[in-house]
């Protein structure tokens, strides 16, 4: 209700005149309100009371917290359209600031299709100069070409008695059709015989080629046959020094094996005398032989400890012998002195 209100105090109707014609019926309207005069009543008269002043105020009150009610209400509903109309500008901006973008690379854009079409425009120019030249070239190759033809057609005109010629083979021959028959068999075998001649060239080169590798292998043959000759020969110096040496430390390794074998049997003679002697003395001494065959070095001190007993005995003997001998002498001595 208050939002009705307030819309029906804002949407008033008043005529679109302008403000100097519209003067004269506002003082005049003025003029009249003060000169009404109103009855006056009894109770229209202001009191002296305290309760009149607060019920004013009350009534003030009531009147500024409706007017603020319908304020607030009124602000409310502005503040949504205004939120609206803020996002509506949200929007316009976000709108705009795209629309600048876009304008931007449409711009951009422009700015590198003109910067092309300047390019191809320059490359066409380019392009139509250099197939006017082309063009200028083609008319000179032409008038060229047409000169070439005029000298040509003179070079026919004197060159047709050889026509008339070739067709006369052709005619008589059976091997041709036609003159280009003749020209062409003529061609290939022009072009046999310079194939032919390549063909023999090369082979020359390489006949050439293989004479003087052989000329430098016989020359280095040589040289090295020489070389592996005087090596023989010091081989065969050295051969025959080799095979006097070697009859000669034959003959030095004959004796050598001739002494050792007189020497092992010597040797083996000597150990079967040290065997026997062992065994001989073993048998003397009435003892049971320990020492094995092959142990000849305690064979040769068991016969050494033998011999040295043998002497201490034999010395021990000679000694007693000697008094033996030496008491009968005495004693002989004494009977012929008694005789």
């Amino acid at each position: 209700m208050a939002k009705t209100e307030i819309k029906k105090t804002l949407n008033l109707t008043f005529p679109r005149l302008e403000p100097y014609r519209t003067v004269g019926d506002f003082l005049k309207s003025k003029d009249e309100l003060h000169s009404v005069q109103l009855p006056a009543f009894q109770w229209d008269k202001p009191r002296q009371d305290p309760d009149l002043y607060l019920t004013e105020a009350r009534r003030t009150y009531a009147s500024i917290v409706e007017a603020l009610e319908r304020r607030r209400e009124f602000y409310k509903e502005e503040r949504k359209s205004l939120d609206q109309q803020w996002d509506n500008l949200l929007q316009l901006e976000k709108d705009l600031r795209e629309n600048f973008v876009k304008l931007s690379s449409f711009i951009k854009s422009n700015e590198d299709k003109r910067a092309r079409a300047i390019e191809r425009c320059k490359e066409d120019h380019k392009l139509c100069e250099e197939r006017d030249n082309d063009i200028k070239k083609i008319k000179e190759n032409i008038v060229l070409l047409q000169q070439i033809k005029e000298e040509m057609d003179k070079e026919i005109r004197l060159h047709i008695l050889y026509e008339k010629y070739l067709n006369f083979v052709v005619g008589d021959s059976m091997d041709f059709r036609n003159a280009i028959d003749v020209i062409d068999r003529f061609e290939s075998l022009i072009t046999t015989k310079q194939e032919l001649g390549l063909r023999q060239q090369s082979y020359f080169d390489h006949l050439e080629n293989a004479k003087n590798q052989t000329s430098r292998m016989a020359d280095e043959n040589t040289f090295r046959i020489l070389g592996l000759n005087t090596i023989v020969a010091g081989l065969r110096s050295r051969y025959k020094n080799a095979s006097s040496n070697s009859m000669k430390w034959e003959r030095i390794v004959w004796s050598i094996k001739k002494n050792a074998l007189q020497k092992y049997k010597e040797i083996t003679e000597v150990k079967l005398a040290c065997r026997n002697a062992y065994l001989l003395m073993c048998r003397r001494k009435s003892e049971t032989p320990k020492i094995s065959e092959s142990d000849f070095e305690s064979q040769l001190n068991y016969i050494k400890k033998t011999l040295q007993e043998l002497k201490t005995v034999q010395g021990e003997a000679t000694a007693i012998n000697k008094k033996t001998f030496s008491s009968m002498k005495g004693e002989v001595s004494k009977g012929s002195r008694k005789k």
